[in-house]
């Protein structure tokens, strides 16, 4: 899985699928965040998102924010679709505004 730049519309995702599995419990595995996103009724893209990430377990959910956020990326005036792991079909125009 590429990382995402750190910009808006990654924060926008970010925050969004946050809301889903917000009530994990770390260590957890990708099976569990997406067992809670499911149980949640998150959204196609946010279930997307999850399907994305390897199998494995995440210690904390700043380990799983590492994994898919470059945070050594500079916000860029670019159209983040251009370099997104999840291309620009995913996500709805307003996670780019």
């Amino acid at each position: 899985m590429n990382r995402l730049r750190n910009d808006p519309a990654t924060n926008r995702l970010l925050n969004e699928v946050t809301e889903y599995i917000a009530e994990v419990e770390y260590p957890a595995h990708t099976g569990e965040l997406l067992d809670a996103a499911r149980k949640a009724d998150a959204p196609a893209r946010v279930m997307e998102v999850l399907k994305l990430l390897p199998q494995r377990t995440f210690q904390t959910y700043d380990d799983l924010v590492a994994l898919v956020v470059d945070a050594e990326g500079q916000e860029t005036a670019e159209d983040p679709r251009e370099h997104s792991a999840l291309g620009s079909g995913l996500l709805p125009e307003e996670f780019y505004q």
